[in-house]
């Protein structure tokens, strides 16, 4: 074990200018048990490799190895050291290929898919910050006929991320929870007439209702939302956004969306809050393996997200 002073002395390098090729050298002379196996296997002079080794010990104020000892061992502080300049590297050449992925981020292609309910919240905030930070890449969006359909297209190697409600069945993938948002009833005021606010969930069940009941993950929210006494009076079956807006701000029944979506994109109508309240949570999808820079840099941004759009 090494002794205080020791320790001390290694830990406090943060303050001490220490170059790549010094914490190489030193490795390769632990790992080779010795200056001259390791100067071989560097192909360095010898006497280069020990004024290395030299420099960096001045540097931290101790000395790394034993040499009166054969073969030459580490000292305590050296063995202290060593899982530290392993980390050093690796963290030198996480920043390497950092830069090479911002190089590559000069141009390219990104693919993600995802379903309509998801095609303006999150979809279109995410794509806006990432075009302002990677302008030069290509941003293709497919559609997808279902959250499940999105995750299979992108297990399937036919897009690299998918965007769709948060799912147990994520095998060979990885999950990035994106924003909460609350859902509400989006109707305009006619339909609502005198029902109260917030609205009890089993109360939708008796509304004109405007559904995409292709998705299962929508249908399952409905189910969900009513309970399992009433049967819904889905009036349309529509699984086009737009449309199914344009039905609702039309007086053609009512629908569930997220508030943010509601207030913005839905004219003429009004949001009520259910009862209890309900909060959906999407997730960003993306292959286990490795992905492309510029996928990497999706999923980072998208990281950053607040975990929750409520309140």
């Amino acid at each position: 074990m090494p002794d205080k002073t020791e320790t001390s002395r290694v830990v406090s390098l943060a303050g001490r200018r220490i170059d790549a090729y010094q914490l190489r050298y030193f490795l390769a002379v632990a790992e080779e048990g010795g200056f001259s196996r390791a100067a071989d296997a560097l192909y360095l002079a010898q006497p280069s490799l020990s004024q290395a080794i030299r420099t960096l010990e001045r540097r931290l104020g101790t000395e790394l190895f034993d040499r009166s000892a054969h073969p030459v061992c580490l000292t305590a502080a050296g063995e202290r050291f060593a899982p530290a300049a392993r980390e050093l590297l690796a963290d030198l050449d996480r920043a390497r290929l950092a830069v090479h992925a911002v190089r590559d981020l000069r141009s390219g292609r990104l693919d993600i898919v995802t379903h309509a309910v998801f095609s303006v919240e999150p979809l279109v905030e995410l794509v806006h910050r990432f075009r302002k930070a990677y302008d030069n890449i290509l941003v293709n969006v497919l559609t997808a006929k279902s959250s499940e359909d999105a995750r299979e297209l992108v297990r399937h190697g036919a897009a690299e991320l998918a965007i769709g409600y948060e799912a147990h069945d994520t095998e060979g993938l990885t999950a990035i929870p994106l924003p909460a948002h609350e859902v509400v009833l989006t109707a305009v005021p006619g339909i609502l007439g005198s029902l109260p606010a917030p609205l009890p969930r089993e109360s939708v069940a008796d509304l004109p209702l405007i559904f995409d009941l292709g998705d299962r993950a929508t249908a399952t929210m409905l189910r969900q939302t009513i309970g399992t006494k009433k049967t819904p009076r889905v009036v349309v079956n529509c699984s086009n956004p737009t449309a199914l807006w344009g039905l609702v701000s039309r007086g053609a029944g009512v629908t569930l969306l997220s508030r943010h979506v509601a207030e913005k994109y839905v004219p003429n109508a009004v949001v009520v809050s259910l009862h209890p309240f309900l909060y959906r949570t999407p997730a960003l999808f993306a292959r286990a393996e490795p992905l492309s820079p510029a996928a990497t840099a999706f999923v980072a941004l998208a990281s950053e997200q607040p975990r929750s759009t409520i309140g």
